[in-house]
């Protein structure tokens, strides 16, 4: 390929999976740990891929941040790890709290692969320099046959490619230039030799990660198995607000009946909830005074 080509084709791919690569941070500790890319949206909600080993040292309660490309805000917003998957070096991020507009979501490619061209789109550290604000894009093109580590139905497979890499670049799409769509997550290079995780083996950790059998989904694409994922924590994140509003219920009686003891009677309505915090209006029926309540800092009405 000639290298006005590679250099068009790389402003495509970068122009296409710019705003869906992120740059992973620790708050208060590493500003940079490695990169990822959004795999679905849905409101303010993201799911974020990226590799385990990015995630798997981190110290306890350290909090993630993952950071969007400075041409698109720029922002950065909280994240935390959802499932990972040591075999394949994957994992699954969550953000709840992302901007409209921001951190959009890229495909797979989950057809043979007939063009072995690829571009690695990832931020990276770069010695002695201030953090990327952008991601950079590493042209180069798939060099061997699938390797296979473990056969199909638990498919472990990765493919070695040509593309330059850098510290940081782990977790960043492995992109088909001619579709846009990703072919696998980069996961390590050394001594000449870089290799990228399969979409297959990315279908197989989803699969995995739903707890489905050989059969169940089995024409499944993998963007559709990612809705099954995001739905299945939606409906985790309901349970556990109920939860924290049931618990919140008990000791909001508790209150409400020393009050009743004093004469006086109390509604209540919930204002918001979530996991961690459920927080209510009480308001006195017979004075018509009122107090905010929380179930992480409960305390009588004035």
């Amino acid at each position: 390929m000639a290298h006005g080509e590679t250099s068009q084709g790389c402003r495509d791919v970068f122009d296409a999976v710019e705003g869906s690569v992120v740059r992973l941070s620790v708050a208060g500790g590493s500003p940079f740990i490695g990169s990822g890319f959004v795999v679905f949206h849905e409101q303010r909600a993201r799911l974020i891929m990226t590799c385990m080993h990015v995630v798997d040292d981190l110290p306890p309660g350290a909090a993630l941040r993952a950071h969007f490309s400075e041409s698109r805000g720029p922002e950065d917003v909280p994240v935390r790890v959802v499932f990972v998957d040591a075999r394949r070096d994957l994992a699954l991020l969550r953000a709840d709290d992302v901007p409209p507009g921001i951190g959009y979501s890229v495909g797979f490619f989950e057809y043979p692969i007939t063009r072995y061209e690829v571009v690695l789109v990832a931020f990276f550290n770069m010695p002695d320099a201030p953090v990327m604000v952008r991601p950079g894009t590493f042209p180069g093109h798939i060099v061997t046959q699938p390797i296979v580590e473990q056969p199909e139905p638990n498919l472990v497979e990765f493919f070695r490619a040509s593309y330059t890499s850098k510290p940081g670049t782990s977790g960043g799409p492995v992109v088909e230039p001619s579709s846009n769509l990703v072919v696998g997550v980069h996961a390590k290079g050394h001594a000449g030799a870089k290799l990228f995780i399969s979409a297959r083996s990315v279908r197989t950790a989803l699969r995995q990660w739903l707890g489905l059998g050989v059969n169940e989904y089995a024409s499944e694409s993998i963007q559709d198995l990612i809705g099954l994922i995001a739905q299945q924590r939606r409906r985790s994140s309901k349970a556990e607000a109920l939860g924290a509003a049931a618990a919140a219920a008990a000791a909001l009686a508790t209150l409400v009946g020393e009050q009743q003891r004093q004469q006086n009677a109390w509604s209540f309505f919930v204002v918001s909830s979530s996991k961690d915090d459920v927080v209510f209006r009480l308001n006195s029926c017979s004075t018509m005074h009122g107090a905010w309540v929380s179930n992480s800092n409960m305390s009588s009405p004035q």
